[in-house]
């Protein structure tokens, strides 16, 4: 930590048993989260298990990594993010997560402007999100695998 600023510069945490509970919704894990604000861009990293702890269904954040870069334009301020890693659901599989054009989320918005998320699962299956404004999105799907676009 910066004692100066009181800006945090880089955290890791290791978890052997977290557990959060909220409203009577309970999830018990285990992992690492690293954080590094001394680079631009600031880096995230996540790795980390988790367990409903009412239908014992399992969670897997792998290797997931996080780019963001702080920028301004002659509109405002905006931070540009970049994703990747790999999800799994012990019910559903396992998806891997990548921005293929990064995401545009300006200050103040809850949803990126622009910028396309790419989730890829088990026998080529995907899916394409595609950003175009923070209230307009575009979805495309190959839900069999061939290759072709099934939902558009």
């Amino acid at each position: 930590m910066n004692v100066n600023t009181y800006r945090v510069k880089r955290i890791t945490m290791n978890y052997s048993r977290l557990t959060v509970e909220f409203n009577g919704w309970s999830f018990t894990g285990r992992g690492t989260y690293f954080i590094n604000q001394e680079l631009v861009p600031v880096m995230e990293r996540l790795d980390f298990v988790s367990r409903d702890d009412s239908t014992g269904k399992l969670y897997w954040y792998r290797d997931y990594q996080f780019r963001t870069e702080e920028k301004s334009d002659g509109t405002g301020t905006y931070y540009e993010i970049s994703i990747s890693g790999t999800f799994y659901d012990s019910t559903e599989g396992y998806v891997l997560v990548t921005t293929e054009v990064p995401l545009i989320i300006y200050a103040g918005n809850q949803w990126p402007s622009s910028g396309t998320l790419l989730v890829t699962g088990d026998g080529g299956t995907w899916a394409r999100l595609e950003f175009i404004s923070p209230n307009t999105y575009h979805l495309f799907a190959d839900t069999d695998g061939d290759g072709l676009t099934d939902y558009d």
